[in-house]
């Protein structure tokens, strides 16, 4: 015996998937014999020691294997295709059966900023919001805080993901709208889902006209019923959140611009960068940028920003 899981032993615990989600669970790789992936230049290559083959490599184990994935969006469809190389593959998400509450799942680790900053001010229980949700765990900024026994509201346009996010994050309130102008409250709007891209699908025609551009293609256009942030905020989480992350491909101004930052309080944000309106906007209503990644700006509410300097200061 290998490995057992669910009450079922392994001989083989194999990872399909060498690409940028997987050193996040570098501290799972001691319990994984190899990895596979469908990608012919990663074949022969090594991370952690470990060799990358492709998948039909999984057909010459004889004994059960257990496949552990590091995509989430992808699990169904790699479920799919191991099973029909090996009988006996089982399938299952990689923290399900590693299971590790210091992993960080956004992208470049605003999650991480972000529990430093609420950490210092304090919070031992967060109440968090995030609009687009194009995945349940990777990519997500605020998938560690659900993980460690937090909770909040998940907003997502695209009603096909709706159900792995209710599957993923049962605790969770899952609300499946687009998010925007109070004007536009109560009507259906135009989302643009790209092909192969859920992290890019847009409500924004501007977005939608630079993604064609790169060559990217849009394989649907739904009609999503609209909420505004106002109306989230006071229905859904009680005027109040710990942190909100906005991630919607280039709507994040519509969205911020009919807040009412004077009646719903929210201690950090961490909006997707690009737009300067959103930034101006924000230093408007009393928040400073506090962190800066690659994709996104985090911006804290300037009387707990002036909390944490003095905190630093004495420390």
């Amino acid at each position: 015996m290998r490995y057992q899981f669910n009450g079922k032993n392994y001989e083989k615990v194999v990872v399909w998937g060498g690409g940028r989600a997987l050193p996040k669970y570098e501290y799972a790789m001691e319990y994984i014999d190899y990895i596979v992936d469908k990608k012919t230049e990663l074949k022969g290559t090594q991370m952690f020691g470990l060799t990358i083959y492709l998948p039909e490599v999984i057909a010459e184990e004889k004994e059960n294997i257990l496949v552990v994935v590091t995509t989430f969006f992808y699990l169904d469809e790699i479920r799919e295709n191991a099973k029909a190389i090996n009988a006996k593959a089982d399938v299952e998400f990689i923290t399900d059966v590693f299971p590790n509450k210091a992993v960080y799942f956004a992208q470049y680790r605003e999650d991480a900023i972000v529990e430093v900053l609420l950490r210092k001010h304090n919070k031992n229980k967060i109440k968090y919001l995030e609009i687009g949700v194009p995945d349940p765990i990777n990519g997500s900024n605020t998938y560690h805080f659900y993980l460690n026994g937090h909770t909040g509201v998940c907003v997502e346009a695209n009603p096909d993901m709706i159900r792995s996010v209710k599957d993923r994050r049962p605790n969770d309130e899952v609300l499946c709208y687009g998010c925007g102008a109070i004007k536009d409250e109560g009507s259906n709007l135009k989302f643009y889902v790209i092909e192969g891209r859920p992290g890019a699908n847009t409500f924004s025609e501007e977005s939608l006209e630079i993604l064609t551009t790169k060559g990217f293609k849009c394989e649907k256009q739904i009609d999503v019923p609209m909420i505004s942030l106002n109306s989230i905020m006071s229905q859904y989480l009680g005027g109040e959140a710990d942190f909100v992350s906005i991630d919607v491909e280039g709507y994040e101004y519509t969205i911020l611009n009919d807040f009412d930052f004077n009646k719903y309080f929210v201690g950090v944000f961490c909006i997707e960068r690009g737009n300067d309106k959103v930034k101006a906007l924000m230093l408007e209503n009393r928040y400073v940028q506090v962190a800066e990644t690659p994709s996104n700006w985090i911006f804290m509410r300037e009387a707990w920003a002036e909390e944490h300097k003095i905190l630093l200061s004495t420390n």
